[in-house]
């Protein structure tokens, strides 16, 4: 599995997009998959996608929220980029 792929993965219950409508955590991938359609040409690494597609709404410019089971809300591009460093850490501990 590929970075991207990883961080496409769903994690959480719900996600707030676009002016708070809230989505499921399959939505919300359906949503990414197809930003990532839209944006792929420019897409080259899996920081670009956090930044170009995965971070806010390319209508609004309103940052893509995640809000866990316990109810704590962080910006998706933010949580994104922890899991990044999160994944890339693991392999450097394994290279």
């Amino acid at each position: 599995m590929t970075k991207q792929e990883a961080l496409k993965q769903p994690q959480t219950v719900t996600v707030q997009l676009n002016n708070g409508k809230e989505y499921t955590c399959a939505e919300a991938v359906d949503h990414m998959r197809l930003k990532w359609r839209w944006k792929r040409k420019n897409i080259k690494t899996a920081r670009d996608f956090i930044r170009l597609a995965a971070s806010k709404s390319t209508t609004t410019g309103k940052p893509y929220l995640i809000r866990f089971k316990n109810g704590r809300e962080v910006k998706n591009g933010d949580f994104l980029l922890d899991r990044l460093a999160q994944l890339e850490g693991r392999k450097k501990d394994g290279d």
